[in-house]
């Protein structure tokens, strides 16, 4: 097995390369076998540098007709292989994992009532809550947009309680935690109420600065469950721990777990995005002439996916009769 981190990336990326064509030629060997007749000279190849070139151009159109801006969203993602996966490359298995009810305290008074905790900070507004010492029932409506204490973070800047439909009463207490850098439903909690979303995990899995815990800054996503269980617990904030099975994603390669991430997806330069067609037009005639792995430019971490790649064949192989975009 070839390691991406080992030895310089565009020996890595020839490697890549040399397999993708002794594949193509498998596969015509292939369709002959089976009898398909037609021509086999004749084909395209997406990893073709003048292909590459098209498709750079394709995306500068697309930029001139305003269609491309810089956006986020939860994938699926592979920390051991370090990258996105399709719906088609995930397969599901039953995990192990631990479920936990743990307090969060309220930053002001509730009802008349201090020191208020809730069992987990999104609600749904119309499920039916009780304030147990109170013994009085409210709407989940009434706790959105109170703010609450994180258990780690001690800045307590704009920690507030959301509310959404896709919380369950019939599991649970009816209040979870969002992570929205983490999870689909999450993230689109947190786009609708306007929040920061960052995500605070390496391409392999290890968290960065961005998680806001020095204790936790440098650990794998695993160590860190662990620890937050283990912590939380020292701190009597548990009320309930208990290990449920369910069915999870795994890698298709390496069957190992996967974990929801938001990677950037744009043109950079000194860390701020650009869309500049100039700028495009001219790193289509460098792939063009030199191919994408020219050694004068810096290769970056993020792709055009492969829908781009079968997206934009017509534009790129029907000489003379391209559609319009």
């Amino acid at each position: 097995m070839i390691q991406a981190h080992q030895g310089q990336k565009v020996n890595f990326r020839q490697v890549c390369h040399n397999f993708a064509l002794e594949q193509v030629q498998l596969q015509k060997e292939q369709l002959k076998k089976l009898g398909l007749f037609t021509n086999y000279e004749e084909h395209y190849i997406t990893l073709d540098k003048k292909y590459e070139a098209e498709q750079i151009r394709v995306f500068g159109e697309m930029v001139k007709k305003g269609l491309i801006y810089q956006g986020f969203r939860p994938i699926h993602w592979s920390c051991s292989h370090e990258t996105a996966l399709a719906g088609a490359e995930i397969e599901y298995y039953e995990k192990k994992d631990t479920s936990l009810y743990f307090k969060i305290k309220l930053a002001a008074n509730f009802l008349g009532k201090e020191n208020i905790n809730l069992l987990l900070a999104a609600v749904k507004k119309t499920a039916t809550y009780v304030l147990v010492e109170l013994e009085k029932k409210f709407l989940g409506k009434e706790l959105i947009g109170k703010h609450y204490f994180h258990p780690y973070r001690k800045d307590n800047k704009g920690y507030i309680v959301s509310g959404d439909e896709f919380i369950q009463e019939e599991e649970g207490t009816g209040v979870v935690h969002l992570a929205p850098a983490f999870g689909a439903e999450d993230f689109m909690v947190a786009k609708k109420e306007k929040l920061i979303i960052e995500c605070p995990m390496e391409p392999n899995g290890i968290f960065n600065q961005k998680i806001g815990v020095l204790e936790l800054v440098g650990k794998h996503y695993s160590e860190v469950n662990n620890y937050a269980v283990t912590d939380l617990e020292k701190r009597n904030l548990v009320v309930r721990k208990k290990v449920i099975s369910h069915s999870y994603p795994h890698d298709w390669r390496d069957k190992n777990p996967l974990v929801y991430r938001v990677p950037i997806p744009v043109l950079y330069k000194n860390n701020e995005p650009i869309l500049n067609t100039e700028i495009i037009d001219y790193v289509a005639e460098i792939v063009a002439s030199r191919g994408s792995d020219d050694k004068e430019t810096v290769l970056g971490t993020d792709i055009m996916d492969v829908w781009l790649d079968s997206g934009v064949s017509h534009w790129c192989v029907l000489k003379g009769k391209r559609l319009k975009l």
